[in-house]
């Protein structure tokens, strides 16, 4: 396991009402501020989250204040509001599985953020989000779990923020279910939102799922994509408040696929670069709208479109030095828009109204 867990710190802190009602009941903790030290070495501290969480009431604000070392246990965060569980500024504090279950789980849950912890040892899921749950994993490094790193799924809303997800064995982050993904950083590269190493997919969005890409996002060397959207659902990719980048993954940086559509636009641009796949795919009916991205140095071809599916370029792309070619379609698919400086494409099927002739001849 790494210690360098990313150093970010934010604190979700919200109105604790209802005080007159809960102090009707008899046993009902009220809001507070604890300690945990699983190492034992802290006196006065809880030796673990779960029997933390035992003295807080449900509804909150509290927050865990989490010291260095690892906490071999199974987290469970299940129907509570307003938990903050923080491990700043020192990091380096693990949630790590007992037994092979998922390290962190959240169910029915709201206003929850996890800062600069680690999840761990999952035989499948490192943190699993479910029923709905509206959650803030902030600055966390979560690895070396058998599955998904994170699986958001059952409507809920996760914020991702400045985290390494890496060396899990299917894909980093995976929204399915009509939930909601949004993943932004605060500097490029490792120091920002990272997905890398992972067996299958860096972050997958999928089964109705809308996932938003909003800047310094970067997702490399992933077994399958670096970003993959599938079976329906709606991805947007923004760079105006950092470069997003897509490199040195196996089957494509960016796919889309079966139904799905994905926007990439933004003012410090998308490179989606030195994948020793495609640099985009685009099949099974999808379809992609792409402004301000760089395409470049991909081992096949810059662009693929295949089985009915939609191109559409908007301006300001760069195609360059791709391996097969820098766009391509089958006599399904479709690219229309500004291809203005886009060589090398291997396409019958284009759409313009004005410019030079089109490529080839389209099929009817």
């Amino acid at each position: 396991m790494s210690d360098d867990l990313m150093k970010r710190s934010h604190k979700r802190n919200a109105l604790f009402g209802a005080l007159l009602v809960l102090g009707m009941f008899s046993g009902v903790a009220r809001a507070a501020d604890v300690t945990v030290d699983c190492t034992g070495a802290t006196g006065g501290a809880f030796t673990s989250i779960s029997a933390a969480l035992e003295t807080l009431d449900r509804q909150g604000p509290n927050t865990i204040f989490l010291l260095p070392g690892q906490c071999v246990e199974p987290v469970r965060i299940i129907d509570r509001e307003r938990l903050t569980i923080d491990a700043s500024p020192l990091g380096n504090a693990w949630a790590v599985s007992p037994d092979g279950s998922p390290p962190i789980v959240i169910s029915g849950s709201h206003g929850i953020s996890l800062i600069q912890m680690g999840a761990t040892g999952g035989n499948f899921n490192g943190i699993l989000i479910n029923r709905h749950s509206e959650v803030s994993i902030l600055g966390m490094t979560i690895q070396n779990n058998g599955g998904n790193g994170v699986v958001v799924r059952g409507g809920s809303t996760v914020l991702f923020g400045d985290n390494n997800i890496s060396l899990n064995g299917a894909n980093g982050v995976n929204v399915v279910e009509n939930s909601v993904g949004t993943f932004t950083g605060s500097a490029p590269g490792e120091n920002g939102m990272l997905a890398e190493h992972n067996g299958e997919n860096g972050l997958r969005c999928s089964y109705g799922a809308t996932c938003f890409l909003l800047g310094f996002v970067t997702a490399q060397n992933n077994g399958v994509a670096g970003l993959s959207v599938s079976n329906g659902a709606r991805v947007q990719v923004n760079s105006n408040d950092g470069a997003n980048i897509f490199q040195g993954n196996t089957f494509a940086g960016i796919a889309v696929a079966r139904n799905s559509t994905a926007f990439i636009v933004g003012a410090q641009r998308t490179f989606v670069q030195n994948n020793p796949g495609m640099g985009i795919d685009v099949e099974g009916n999808a379809s992609l709208v792409l402004l301000d991205t760089t395409v470049s140095n991909n081992q096949q071809a810059g662009l693929s479109a295949v089985r009915l599916s939609l191109a559409e370029f908007g301006g300001n792309n760069i195609f360059a030095d791709n391996g097969t070619a820098n766009l391509s379609c089958d006599s399904t698919s479709l690219f229309s828009g500004d291809l203005a400086g886009i060589g090398t494409i291997s396409c019958k099927r284009i759409e313009r109204a004005n410019g030079p002739p089109r490529h080839g001849r389209i099929d009817e």
